[in-house]
């Protein structure tokens, strides 16, 4: 404990990193996750009145495989890294390369779609600032880079407070409506066609993945297992509740889904609540995009400096801030990248997001039955109670959500077929990077041998 009272770790090179907690923890979570129900509209267009059974089913089978899967690897290997360590140790570098390869490109991907989002929330209020947006993206990137420069206190404190406000913001709304007389406008018959209902989990798995993510923080995090499993048990209850009475709200506020669509929840709280409402949720919205931006880029950046001390990515990478105990270059190189994929369209960049990332989740699974074959006896606080034919079935679940809507990708227009062969050059452009970044630490005396496996 330091002074006030604050847990701290040493880092490399000598900084302090200080400790974060449970509710500190479950905030990051929330918005690794979810960052509340703002992406979901879309799916009222596709599902109708349906929405809100798809928005309960689809995690089912989506982020709960995946939550219980966090829970044993995480209580297994609570290592700085997460889920590349996990990848590494039972796959080989080579597969932990790709993970971590792979987690970058979805992460980085993941990253340019806030500040697209924020802006959106923005034009609430300023309508004429659409011109703007790009000037506005690079502000607000290089706003959340500062503050996870600051260490990870900075980062998490802010991502509470933002949190609070945006279910404050949904709890208001909801009770308002309870009281509204407003009647119910009349949503689509649900279009149980191949590609809509693909596209509508595209933006239910987008709002409900990122549970693996957070574990790179793991090392700077108090008593870390326990804390793990409050912080999980916290913010998968939040996201579910909001997600439950946005969807309500959405669905019983007399805007069809065309606006919902257009306009997103502002004017569900604009039919329910007037200007004041309307105001409130786009508030909320700026606040998502923020805080989703902030604790995201904190996760991410973790990867490359692991990376990095493996000899498998640039040593600049291994540096850590001697005041604040941040991974900074790291941190710069995210900003600097995502400066740049802000360009790209919003339906595209969620596409390739999601495909990405389940090709880095299908590792993980792969990882958690393999160690069970393997190390038998690892000491695993928390084991799925199913054997490797249960452990099978858990990962196909997610495997087949995810296979399902990238065909309906494939099958919907021209956009999402192109972004769905970027997200598959990005998977590809593994090998070569392996090639390169291996050939180099050989090259340089680096590269040990136990790194071949």
């Amino acid at each position: 404990m330091n002074s006030k009272g604050l847990s701290t770790s040493p880092a490399k090179g000598g900084a302090i990193r200080k400790l974060i907690g449970p509710i500190q923890l479950a905030a990051i979570f929330f918005f690794n996750v979810s960052g509340g129900p703002f992406g979901l509209e879309p799916v009222f267009k596709s599902l109708g009145n349906a929405s809100l059974i798809a928005i309960i089913v689809v995690p089912i089978i989506w982020c709960l495989p995946t939550i219980l899967m966090v829970f044993e690897l995480n209580s297994a290997l609570p290592f700085e890294g997460g889920y590349y360590q996990w990848v590494k140790r039972a796959l080989g570098t080579k597969w932990g390369f790709f993970e971590g390869w792979w987690s970058l490109l979805y992460a980085l991907t993941d990253l340019a779609l806030y500040p697209v989002l924020f802006v959106q929330y923005l034009r609430f209020f300023i309508p004429a600032i659409a011109p703007f947006q790009f000037e506005i993206s690079l502000a607000m990137i290089w706003i959340c880079a500062l503050i996870n420069i600051l260490g990870i206190t900075s980062a998490s404190d802010t991502s509470a407070f933002l949190s609070a406000l945006i279910a404050g913001g949904f709890i208001v709304l909801f009770a308002l409506g309870l009281r509204s007389s407003v009647s119910a406008a009349a949503m689509p018959t649900p279009d149980l066609h191949f590609a809509p209902v693909g596209l509508a989990m595209f933006a239910i798995m987008w709002n409900f993945l990122g549970w693996d993510n957070v574990t790179t923080i793991v090392q700077e995090v108090r008593q870390p297992v326990k804390t793990f499993f409050v912080s999980i048990a916290i913010a998968f209850a939040a996201i579910l509740f909001l997600y439950l009475i946005a969807s309500w709200s959405a669905l019983h506020s007399g805007v069809d889904a065309d606006e919902l669509v257009n306009a997103g929840f502002p004017s569900v709280g604009l039919a329910i609540g007037g200007k004041a409402l309307g105001s409130l949720i786009s508030i909320a919205g700026m606040a998502s995009a923020l805080g989703l931006l902030i604790s995201s880029m904190l996760t991410i950046t973790r990867v490359p400096k692991v990376m990095a001390d493996d000899k498998l990515f640039p040593a600049l990478f291994c540096k850590i801030h001697p005041r604040w105990g941040s991974p900074y270059i790291s941190i710069i190189a995210a900003g600097i990248v995502t400066s740049v994929m802000v360009l790209f369209n919003f339906s595209q960049l969620l596409i390739i997001d999601v495909s990405l990332y389940g090709s880095g989740l299908l590792l993980e699974f792969i990882a958690l039955i393999a160690l069970r074959r393997r190390e038998p006896n690892l000491d695993r606080p928390y084991r799925i109670p199913l054997q490797i034919s249960g452990l099978v079935l858990l990962t196909v679940l997610p495997v087949a959500c995810l296979f399902y809507a990238v065909m309906a990708g494939y099958g919907d227009s021209s956009n999402s077929v192109i972004a769905s062969l970027v997200a598959l050059g990005g998977i590809c452009s593994g090998v070569p990077a392996w090639m390169i970044f291996k050939k180099k630490a050989v090259e340089g005396g680096r590269f040990l041998q136990s790194h071949t496996n």
